[in-house]
Protein backbone atom coordinates (compact mmCIF):
# COMPACT_ATOMS: atom_id res chain seq x y z
CA UNK A 1 0.00 0.00 0.00
CA UNK A 2 2.75 2.56 0.27
CA UNK A 3 3.87 2.31 -3.27
CA UNK A 4 0.54 2.67 -4.34
CA UNK A 5 -0.92 5.02 -2.42
CA UNK A 6 1.66 6.36 -0.43
CA UNK A 7 0.03 5.21 3.08
CA UNK A 8 1.20 3.33 6.02
CA UNK A 9 -1.07 0.29 7.16
CA UNK A 10 -0.31 -2.67 9.54
CA UNK A 11 -1.18 -5.98 9.06
CA UNK A 12 -3.89 -5.92 11.51
CA UNK A 13 -5.67 -3.45 9.11
CA UNK A 14 -6.01 -5.91 6.03
CA UNK A 15 -6.29 -9.11 7.67
CA UNK A 16 -10.12 -8.49 8.55
CA UNK A 17 -10.77 -7.21 4.56
CA UNK A 18 -9.56 -10.07 3.47
CA UNK A 19 -10.89 -12.67 5.40
CA UNK A 20 -14.31 -10.42 5.28
CA UNK A 21 -13.77 -10.72 0.99
CA UNK A 22 -12.57 -14.38 0.91
CA UNK A 23 -14.37 -16.74 3.49
CA UNK A 24 -17.63 -16.04 1.75
CA UNK A 25 -16.11 -17.35 -1.61
CA UNK A 26 -15.05 -20.26 0.38
CA UNK A 27 -18.53 -21.37 0.86
CA UNK A 28 -19.88 -21.39 -1.95
CA UNK A 29 -19.43 -24.92 -3.73
CA UNK A 30 -20.55 -24.34 -7.19
CA UNK A 31 -17.68 -22.62 -9.49
CA UNK A 32 -19.59 -22.15 -12.31
CA UNK A 33 -20.84 -18.42 -10.47
CA UNK A 34 -16.89 -17.74 -10.94
CA UNK A 35 -15.95 -18.70 -14.10
CA UNK A 36 -15.49 -16.00 -15.83
CA UNK A 37 -13.49 -14.74 -12.79
CA UNK A 38 -11.53 -17.60 -12.92
CA UNK A 39 -10.71 -17.06 -16.43
CA UNK A 40 -9.57 -13.89 -16.69
CA UNK A 41 -6.98 -14.20 -13.52
CA UNK A 42 -5.53 -17.22 -15.25
CA UNK A 43 -4.66 -15.14 -18.44
CA UNK A 44 -3.86 -12.50 -16.23
CA UNK A 45 -1.43 -14.63 -14.12
CA UNK A 46 -0.07 -16.20 -17.64
CA UNK A 47 0.61 -12.49 -18.79
CA UNK A 48 2.52 -11.66 -16.46
CA UNK A 49 4.76 -14.73 -16.04
CA UNK A 50 5.65 -14.12 -19.45
CA UNK A 51 6.43 -10.88 -18.80
CA UNK A 52 8.54 -11.37 -15.47
CA UNK A 53 10.28 -14.52 -17.30
CA UNK A 54 10.82 -12.36 -20.51
CA UNK A 55 12.09 -9.71 -17.80
CA UNK A 56 14.05 -11.87 -16.25
CA UNK A 57 15.96 -13.24 -19.24
CA UNK A 58 16.74 -9.49 -20.31
CA UNK A 59 18.58 -9.17 -17.33
CA UNK A 60 20.42 -12.29 -16.83
CA UNK A 61 21.90 -11.95 -20.31
CA UNK A 62 22.74 -8.37 -19.18
CA UNK A 63 25.00 -9.80 -16.56
CA UNK A 64 26.55 -12.27 -18.76
CA UNK A 65 24.11 -15.01 -17.75
CA UNK A 66 25.71 -14.76 -13.75
CA UNK A 67 23.48 -15.15 -11.19
CA UNK A 68 22.42 -12.14 -9.32
CA UNK A 69 24.17 -11.24 -5.73
CA UNK A 70 24.13 -13.28 -3.05
CA UNK A 71 22.54 -16.17 -4.85
CA UNK A 72 22.82 -19.36 -3.95
CA UNK A 73 21.92 -22.67 -5.15
CA UNK A 74 19.68 -24.10 -1.81
CA UNK A 75 18.90 -21.34 0.72
CA UNK A 76 19.32 -22.98 3.90
CA UNK A 77 17.87 -19.45 5.71
CA UNK A 78 14.63 -19.11 3.70
CA UNK A 79 13.98 -22.78 2.71
CA UNK A 80 10.86 -23.12 5.57
CA UNK A 81 9.86 -19.41 4.87
CA UNK A 82 9.30 -20.37 1.15
CA UNK A 83 7.86 -23.58 2.13
CA UNK A 84 5.14 -22.25 4.54
CA UNK A 85 4.39 -19.45 2.22
CA UNK A 86 4.19 -21.89 -0.87
CA UNK A 87 1.74 -23.95 0.97
CA UNK A 88 -1.34 -21.57 0.14
CA UNK A 89 -0.82 -22.31 -3.11
CA UNK A 90 -1.98 -26.18 -2.50
CA UNK A 91 -4.73 -25.31 -0.75
CA UNK A 92 -8.48 -26.82 -1.61
CA UNK A 93 -10.18 -23.54 -2.88
CA UNK A 94 -7.67 -23.10 -5.74
CA UNK A 95 -6.72 -26.75 -6.52
CA UNK A 96 -8.53 -29.51 -5.17
CA UNK A 97 -12.20 -27.87 -5.73
CA UNK A 98 -11.48 -26.79 -9.18
CA UNK A 99 -10.31 -30.71 -10.09
CA UNK A 100 -13.28 -32.60 -8.17
CA UNK A 101 -15.83 -30.70 -9.98
CA UNK A 102 -14.02 -31.52 -13.25
CA UNK A 103 -13.76 -35.06 -12.90
CA UNK A 104 -16.65 -36.93 -13.64
CA UNK A 105 -15.49 -40.06 -12.55
CA UNK A 106 -14.57 -40.19 -8.96
CA UNK A 107 -11.98 -43.19 -9.10
CA UNK A 108 -9.96 -40.70 -11.83
CA UNK A 109 -9.54 -37.78 -9.37
CA UNK A 110 -6.90 -38.66 -7.30
CA UNK A 111 -4.56 -39.62 -10.30
CA UNK A 112 -5.66 -35.94 -11.92
CA UNK A 113 -5.19 -34.18 -8.61
CA UNK A 114 -1.50 -36.01 -8.12
CA UNK A 115 -0.94 -34.79 -11.62
CA UNK A 116 -2.33 -31.21 -11.28
CA UNK A 117 -0.32 -30.59 -8.12
CA UNK A 118 2.59 -32.31 -9.14
CA UNK A 119 2.52 -29.51 -12.56
CA UNK A 120 2.01 -26.88 -10.57
CA UNK A 121 4.78 -27.31 -8.10
CA UNK A 122 7.22 -27.65 -11.04
CA UNK A 123 6.22 -24.75 -12.31
CA UNK A 124 6.41 -22.73 -9.20
CA UNK A 125 9.34 -23.94 -8.14
CA UNK A 126 11.42 -23.22 -11.76
CA UNK A 127 9.34 -19.65 -11.99
CA UNK A 128 10.54 -18.71 -7.90
CA UNK A 129 14.26 -20.30 -8.96
CA UNK A 130 14.38 -17.94 -12.35
CA UNK A 131 13.37 -14.73 -10.12
CA UNK A 132 15.80 -15.80 -7.44
CA UNK A 133 18.57 -16.83 -9.47
CA UNK A 134 18.07 -13.36 -11.73
CA UNK A 135 17.76 -10.85 -8.85
CA UNK A 136 19.44 -12.71 -5.61
CA UNK A 137 19.30 -10.95 -2.34
CA UNK A 138 18.54 -7.69 -3.96
CA UNK A 139 14.77 -8.24 -4.13
CA UNK A 140 13.63 -5.94 -1.44
CA UNK A 141 9.98 -5.57 -2.93
CA UNK A 142 7.39 -7.60 -4.85
CA UNK A 143 8.83 -7.76 -8.32
CA UNK A 144 4.95 -6.54 -9.55
CA UNK A 145 5.19 -3.41 -7.78
CA UNK A 146 8.81 -2.73 -9.10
Amino acid sequence: MKLLFDVEGSIWCYAPITIAILAPLSWIRTLEKFRYGFIYAGFAILTMVIVLITFDSMIISEHDNNAGPGWQAFNYEGCWTMASIATCMFEGIPTVLPILEASAARENFTTILIAALSTLCVICITFAELCYYTFGNDIKEPLIMW
